[in-house]
């Protein structure tokens, strides 16, 4: 993306500028140095960069940003006595997390690390700004018990059993349910080993191919055989997860808040305790894999990490039961 015909447009902009400040900067970042990311994507990186523009001045020019002044604004940060600020949560009295912390700096680090690559600064002020130390705690996701719970109740509907097998057997984004196309998906494959592969389409334009459990492709083929006889708003739309707000209402693409809507209305129907979010699918979908013995590598190529390190910082800890259990599993005394 950073060679497209708008991205030089958008820097050669930007260099025109005779000095341009520190809140033009993270605008051009934002449309142009994250062209083809995800609007979620996009928005958060502009809920961490934008309060930094403010902070620091927003006449401020990004040639006279030091490091000096960013070490002085993650001070503030450090001693900041309110949570979810500008978030659509409402405000609490906290300092913020270890995790939001490690957000800023992650952000604001790759902002001068594009600045520096388009020529717009000579010296990186956030070269030597350290991420923040994350706690090593694992993320186990839904329990086991809830997605029985769900995945039985939801048996009576052919749509929400379709969608909740998909999700729980290939550990996607609610992203990629949200934008999957029956071009994805491989069912006149003869082949019944690739018919069970598809293809989803996640945060932005990245791609990557997801493996379906036999329960759960013959649950997608139920729901297309119905889905074929729809009305749907247009005829022509090759979403293959649709919704109606009303009965009698034509059949429209599912959004991604649909999704997580679905696993609301279960939880609050069976009563269940803890988060059942689509992400705490994903989650347990990592967790359960690992700990069953799948190669580290596998697991962070079929969630899609662009780097294993961020499997192993958020589902590679277990607790020593686990750990004794694979150490049980896997080792055993010499032969003598």
């Amino acid at each position: 993306m950073e060679n497209s015909f708008e991205t030089k447009t958008g820097i050669k902009t930007l260099l025109m500028a005779s000095q341009p400040t520190l809140l033009q900067a993270v605008e051009t970042f934002l449309q142009v140095g994250l062209a083809g990311r995800s609007p979620r994507t996009v928005e958060w990186y502009r809920k961490h960069l934008v309060p930094l523009a403010h902070d620091l001045g927003e006449e401020m020019t990004v040639g006279m940003v030091m490091e000096a002044d960013l070490l002085d604004w993650y001070a503030r940060l450090e001693r900041r006595q309110v949570r979810w600020e500008g978030s659509s949560r409402p405000t609490a009295k906290g300092r913020l997390a270890p995790d939001t912390l490690h957000g800023y700096v992650r952000a604001v680090r790759l902002l001068f690390k594009r600045l520096m690559q388009w020529g717009v600064i000579l010296e990186n002020p956030a070269a030597h700004l350290e991420l923040p130390k994350l706690p090593r705690s694992g993320r186990p996701g839904i329990s086991d018990s809830n997605v029985q719970a769900i995945l039985h109740a939801a048996k009576d509907d052919i749509r929400d059993y379709a969608l909740l097998r998909f999700l729980e057997a290939s550990g996607c984004r609610r992203g990629g349910i949200a934008n999957l196309q029956l071009g994805d998906l491989n069912l006149d494959n003869d082949n019944e080993r690739l018919r069970r592969r598809a293809t989803v389409h996640e945060k932005g334009a990245k791609e990557r191919s997801v493996v379906l459990t036999p329960g759960a492709l013959q649950a997608l083929e139920a729901w297309l055989e119905l889905r074929s006889k729809l009305e749907i708003d247009s005829p022509d739309d090759d979403h293959v997860f649709l919704g109606r707000e009303h009965q009698g209402m034509p059949w429209r693409p599912m959004r991604e808040d649909g999704i997580s809507g679905v696993l609301r209305r279960y939880k609050e129907r069976l009563d269940l305790r803890g988060s059942c979010s689509p992400h705490q699918w994903r989650h347990r979908w990592a967790r359960k894999r690992l700990q069953e013995g799948m190669g580290l590598s596998q697991v962070s190529q079929l969630m899609g990490h662009e780097d294993v390190s961020i499997t192993v910082r958020y589902y590679g800890q277990f607790t020593i039961d686990q750990l004794q259990d694979a150490y049980d599993r896997f080792v055993s005394d010499p032969k003598e």
